[in-house]
């Protein structure tokens, strides 16, 4: 009796499983499955490969199907790591595609590896630099208009000075020493230690005098002082190497002050003074097309050239050109 209900029981089992197969149907095509299938992690039955493939994702890049593949942090799909590379970004230096990185103030992207290489000294981005004599770093994009000769500096500042004159009308006849130093020097004479200073300019005014002596009344001497004779002295020291493009920013930048020491010279505030200075430096940006340069100047944090400049620039945007100078007359009394 127990042998039989035994039989009975596997019999049963047998059809069962015969059932079973029978209502199994493919997940994609729907066709009715009656013999071997494929089955998914996630429990979905497939008649055969071709089938089961349909399922799995696409590449977004080149559009085929696969198993294992990569996710990018927006969730999209890759099969593989070379097709997952085509969305990072290029670094200008290597060029090639890199996750992870940095992008400058200028907007430029260089991969980990690139960044840490030194730091060029005008654009302040890594490169394999050239090292100058003074210690400074320089990169091969930057050495290309890099200003070497003082006789390209004295060149490119009269240049700078005529275009002044004649679009913004700002200009003088003071005769203009041009030196061209390297950054040790220019900090030393500059007074300061940091290595910020990239021009100069400086004024010097000697006299001579003369004392008289007259003879008054009851035998009374009056001594009586006089100039006899005034020189005075104006010079633009400029960094070295520095990129032709920042070189007539930092050149008007120096015209201005002389500009200033020519009609307001008893002007005292040094956030005046230089954000005169600035704001000069950034109309001559325009003039010359290189807009893009005058962010660092609008962005500045520092309170004396990036705060000045943006009180010059808004007196200028809000009331014009000639308010500033109401504004300069003002400062100089």
């Amino acid at each position: 009796m127990i042998r039989i209900k035994s039989i009975l029981s596997m019999l049963l089992f047998t059809v069962a499983i015969y059932a079973m197969a029978a209502t199994l149907r493919c997940s994609n095509c729907k066709k009715r499955i009656s013999g071997q299938y494929l089955k998914s992690s996630s429990g979905q039955i497939f008649c055969g490969s071709k089938c089961y493939k349909s399922i799995l994702p696409k590449c977004v890049v080149c559009k085929k199907r696969y198993n294992k593949g990569f996710v990018s942090a927006s969730g999209e799909k890759y099969c593989s790591k070379k097709c997952l590379s085509t969305t990072w970004k290029v670094c200008d230096l290597c060029k090639e595609h890199k996750p992870t990185g940095i992008i400058t103030h200028n907007k430029v992207f260089f991969c980990a590896t690139c960044a840490k290489l030194p730091k060029c000294f005008s654009c302040n981005e890594p490169d394999h630099c050239f090292k100058l004599s003074d210690g400074r770093n320089i990169c091969h994009k930057c050495k290309k208009t890099a200003i070497e000769k003082e006789f390209e500096a004295k060149k490119l500042l009269q240049s700078v000075r005529n275009v002044m004159r004649n679009e913004l009308k700002l200009f003088t006849d003071n005769k203009i020493t041009v030196r061209l130093v390297d950054q040790a020097t220019l900090s030393d004479i500059a007074g300061h230690s940091d290595n910020r200073e990239l021009g100069l300019y400086r004024y010097k005014c000697t006299y001579t005098t003369v004392t008289e002596t007259k003879k008054r009344l009851f035998h009374k001497e009056e001594k009586s002082t006089s100039i006899k004779n005034k020189k005075e002295f104006f010079s633009v020291l400029l960094l070295s190497h520095i990129p032709k493009k920042k070189m007539i920013e930092v050149i008007s930048h120096e015209l201005a002050h002389d500009w200033m020491q020519a009609y307001y010279p008893n002007i005292k505030d040094i956030k005046v003074k230089e954000g005169w200075a600035e704001y000069v430096a950034h109309l001559m940006n325009s003039v010359y097309g290189q807009n893009f340069m005058n962010s660092r100047m609008e962005n500045n944090p520092d309170p004396i050239y990036g705060g000045g400049f943006r009180k010059i620039k808004a007196i200028a945007d809000r009331d014009g050109n000639k308010a500033v100078i109401r504004y300069l007359e003002y400062c100089n009394k």
